[in-house]
């Protein structure tokens, strides 16, 4: 596996010197900035509830975007905040937690649930992952290539699947069309844009062109990360959980 991942990353390269024609940049690392530092669960048996007990860390003005839970500020550093948040819910309920900052565009998704199980969690695989981004633009597309790095992969043995891939929305008019690269549905969307994976190293081509011969105007991408744990222990209390960060952020936050 790590031949083949330094025979593609040595090709990357060489191709970087051998293109006179196109404009290579180097973009900014990229990590996941808002991240769960613990969740506490308790199971309450006699209003069949359960009790969540949350602490994130992220950019100052990081809030929950969909309105379905109160995040307090506790702590505030230069650029970065520590928040907590407290939530019931019922058996057989779940609830869909969206975590975005407006001045990164980062977004941290999870899922919680309502069952008969407590416990506390404080290890989320993903989140130490990190990308380093290169740019390049020709005259008729654009090549985004992300190089993962650090503890970033699948792992069987833990049951555990951490998914990376590229997500960039296209606009006509008032019209917008999302691409998601994980996803088999994106055929209508490729002679625009496609997203190639090969031995984890991810690829976005936009077809500039394209684009502007069918009248289409692309956003910034996004690269995402998506946590499932499949199998799930008596320990594993968030099961499904993921990142977007936007690949040209407008602050560079660490």
């Amino acid at each position: 596996f790590i031949m083949k991942f330094l025979f593609v990353y040595q090709f990357v390269l060489l191709l970087c010197t051998t293109k006179s024609e196109s404009t290579w940049v180097d973009l900014p690392i990229l990590h996941p900035l808002i991240q769960p530092i613990w969740v506490n669960k308790t199971w309450d048996e006699d209003t069949n509830v359960s009790n969540y007990n949350m602490r994130f860390r992220g950019p100052s003005d990081t809030k929950e975007e969909l309105d379905v839970i109160s995040l307090v500020e506790v702590e505030r550093g230069d650029r970065m905040s520590i928040f907590e948040s407290h939530v019931q819910v019922p058996l057989g309920d779940y609830m869909f937690i969206s975590l975005k900052s407006a001045s990164t565009s980062d977004t941290f998704k999870m899922s919680i649930v309502g069952d008969a199980k407590s416990g506390s969690q404080d290890q989320f695989p993903g989140r130490l992952c990190e990308f380093e981004i290169t740019r390049e633009t020709i005259e008729q597309k654009t090549w985004y290539l992300a190089l993962p790095y650090g503890p970033c992969y699948s792992d069987p043995k833990e049951n555990l699947d951490i998914f990376v891939y590229f997500e960039v929305n296209l606009r006509k008019g008032n019209q917008s069309y999302l691409y998601k690269g994980m996803e088999e549905n994106n055929s209508d969307l490729k002679k625009y844009v496609e997203y190639v994976d090969e031995i984890d190293v991810h690829s976005l081509f936009i077809y500039n062109k394209n684009l502007q011969a069918d009248g289409y105007q692309s956003d910034t991408p996004f690269i995402c990360i998506l946590v499932m744990k499949y199998m799930p222990s008596q320990q594993d209390i968030i099961t499904v959980y993921g990142w977007t960060m936007q690949i040209e952020n407008k602050t560079n936050v660490h």
